[in-house]
């Protein structure tokens, strides 16, 4: 249980669903053993990272976090680094069975994710924009399962490197006293809580006529378009949670952005196998 509640493995459920998503703006044919390896992959690069964040942030998350399973003590920081190489050497053994594009992503991302857990992390904006990267370029991954990628699948990439940029920027906000312990440069530690939720509010205005811009660029069809509603219902309360985030109503906002993932990737994946 300690091993599951570190890698997350519910994170990789929606990493898997982005690679089928851009699998299949590709391809509609997109259901084939390279895409599944691929979206294999992908998980548990995000679960290896994951693993390895937690020890570095095993000071800060004594006070955020003190459930997590380092400071409980019911895994050691050797056996959350091993757990982490394992997974990583996994993806990267099955990333180079599909292709050399999806090795090089991989191998790019299993060092990048280390680097954020060790050093760009502090950095605040910086280290955000690097993990959020990741997740758009699952989209991406997913077709280079395939073949390539498409104008479709650059914008589900940015749609979804958005969304995660601005939950990023919120957790600044939520691991506000962890975050001291770590010296962590975040939006929210430099400018407030209130200068951060402005900042993520102002992305995620942006972020919801870019959601829509595949059913009107003829992209997608009516079932995108209906499904992305949804998502960004849920955005939309966000932005409004935002407007006054501080750190008691940010764990509501990282929720709330968490649905609203779920609820995009589902509808990017709608719209790519409908279009």
């Amino acid at each position: 249980m300690g091993i599951l509640r570190l890698i997350r493995p519910v994170n990789a459920v929606i990493a898997f669903l982005a690679v089928m998503a851009g699998a299949a703006t590709v391809s509609r044919m997109f259901l084939s053993q390279q895409m599944v390896l691929g979206a294999i992959s992908a998980s548990l690069i995000l679960m290896s990272g994951n693993a390895v964040n937690d020890v570095f942030d095993i000071e800060a998350d004594k006070v955020n976090k003190p459930g997590r399973p380092l400071p409980r003590g019911d895994l050691s920081p050797k056996q959350a680094v091993a757990v982490s190489l394992i997974l990583a050497g996994l993806a990267l053994t099955i990333a180079i069975s599909i292709n050399l594009w999806c090795f090089l992503v991989a191998l790019f991302y299993a060092a990048i994710f280390f680097a954020y857990a060790a050093w760009l992390k502090p950095t605040g904006l910086a280290g955000n924009v690097v993990v959020s990267s990741g997740t758009g370029m699952s989209f991406i991954f997913g077709g280079f399962t395939i073949d390539w990628f498409l104008p479709l699948t650059a914008i589900f990439a940015i749609c979804a490197f958005i969304l995660n940029l601005g939950r990023e920027i919120v957790k600044g906000a939520e691991d506000l006293e962890g975050d001291r312990v770590r010296n962590c440069r975040t939006i929210a530690m430099k400018y407030g809580p209130r200068f951060a939720g402005s900042v993520v509010a102002a992305l995620y205005v942006a972020l919801l006529p870019l959601s829509v811009a595949p059913f009107l660029l003829g992209y997608t069809g009516l079932a995108y378009l209906a499904s992305i509603c949804a998502a960004d219902i849920v955005i939309l309360a966000a932005i409004r949670e935002c407007t006054l985030l501080h750190p008691k109503n940010a764990s509501r906002v990282s929720r709330f952005i968490k649905v609203s993932m779920v609820l995009g990737t589902t509808a990017f994946f709608i719209g790519a196998i409908t279009r």
